[in-house]
């Protein structure tokens, strides 16, 4: 069950109650509902979602949450939410209400702090942020069982990773935005302790910010961190000036087997 890009007036409450209402009926494992960007927010989930025991697959942008709701998804593989105000403790339920969860995207939310994952099932997990002055606002990310981990878009300058040892795969194409633009001498401290923490990780992808960010740190002449990664994949628009930040890679990846460079366009 899929509705995709709705207007959601407040009149139009109602009428997805009774879309959901169907759905319920039907016992629908893959349930979908993206509001339009110009009506995020109107709509609050309604209380009977938070215990259906065959849903598989959920996916839901703009919406309201109740953070106060016990969860139960014993069923539930893959959870995305897009743009919604969570919390911390909201957040620890669900991952408790869903024991076979394999996959959690949190796009655009905000009211995250301190996020801890402690899931044996859980091995995906993408954090993708918003544009300044909001960004993320996951500044503590601690989750000990977690393979995959992609952290994209607007990031808080005060994100931390405290205990990812598990991960084999790590994706870090995010920027730290500020109200003057996008600014690369804030990221230096945030890439560095980043890559300290991913130091054991054999797979890393970089996006362009963060090569840029590099560069930086190259030319300053700040040691790069010894990394165990074995493939280094770059995905950036890569000119002249990311070459140091190349080398700052390079240098510290000793066991390095692959380089990847997937070439993008500038952004206009």
């Amino acid at each position: 069950f899929h509705v995709i890009g709705f207007d959601c007036d407040e009149d139009d409450c109602p009428t997805v109650d009774l879309w959901f209402h169907f759905a319920v009926r039907r016992r629908v494992e893959d349930l979908r509902l993206w509001l339009s960007h110009q009506t995020m927010c109107n709509y609050t989930l309604p209380g009977f979602l938070y215990g259906l025991s065959w849903l598989v697959r959920l996916d839901v942008g703009g919406c309201c949450f109740s953070l106060g709701a016990t969860v139960s998804w014993p069923c539930l593989k893959v959870l995305s939410i897009d743009y919604a105000e969570l919390s911390d403790d909201f957040v620890g339920r669900i991952i408790r209400g869903s024991p076979v969860l394999e996959s959690l995207k949190l796009r655009g939310c905000w009211g995250l702090r301190n996020v801890t994952i402690d899931s044996l099932s859980l091995k995906k997990l993408v954090l993708r942020g918003r544009s300044a002055p909001f960004n993320s606002c996951v500044e503590n990310l601690r989750a000990p069982n977690l393979l995959s981990l992609r952290v994209l878009q607007g990031t808080h300058v005060d994100f931390r990773l405290d205990h990812v040892p598990s991960l084999v795969e790590a994706k870090l194409d995010l920027h730290v935005e500020t109200d003057d633009g996008l600014s690369y001498s804030v990221g230096c401290g945030l890439m560095k302790e980043l890559l300290q923490k991913l130091h054991n990780v054999p797979t890393i992808t970089i996006g362009g910010w963060c090569l840029k960010v590099l560069s930086l740190l190259e030319m300053d002449g700040v040691p790069s961190p010894l990394s165990k990664c074995q493939n280094l994949i770059l995905h950036a628009p890569v000119c002249q000036s990311d070459l140091p930040g190349i080398a700052y890679m390079l240098q510290s990846s000793q066991c390095l087997e692959k380089l990847v460079i997937h070439l993008i366009r500038f952004p206009k």
